[in-house]
């Protein structure tokens, strides 16, 4: 039996250097295992992982703000959805 809900591992400090410096974080999903793949998708749109239907994404942004992330799932008769988000922020790199 799998647990009903959806949920996000990240590292206890989320926050990352902008500009695509190699500063990166690993996301990944854990709990409730769809029969459908998970999903993956950012706010903003376009982000490293945006589109991803694997487990774990890496994300890295190339600009300074704060991306949400969110990963979405479904039983497989394709109802129950869950979902699970998590903020990343990004810093800007000094001047």
């Amino acid at each position: 039996v799998f647990p009903n809900t959806l949920a996000i591992i990240a590292p206890p400090d989320t926050t990352i250097c902008a500009n695509n410096n190699g500063s990166t974080i690993t996301l990944t999903a854990t709990g409730f295992m769809p029969a459908t793949p998970l999903v993956w998708s950012s706010n903003p749109p376009g982000m490293p992982g945006d589109g991803a239907t694997t487990t774990s994404i890496v994300v890295s942004s190339p600009t300074a703000g704060t991306i949400t992330y969110t990963v979405t799932g479904t039983d497989i008769n394709g109802c129950f959805p869950r979902t699970a988000t998590q903020d990343i922020v990004a810093r800007p790199q000094p001047t």
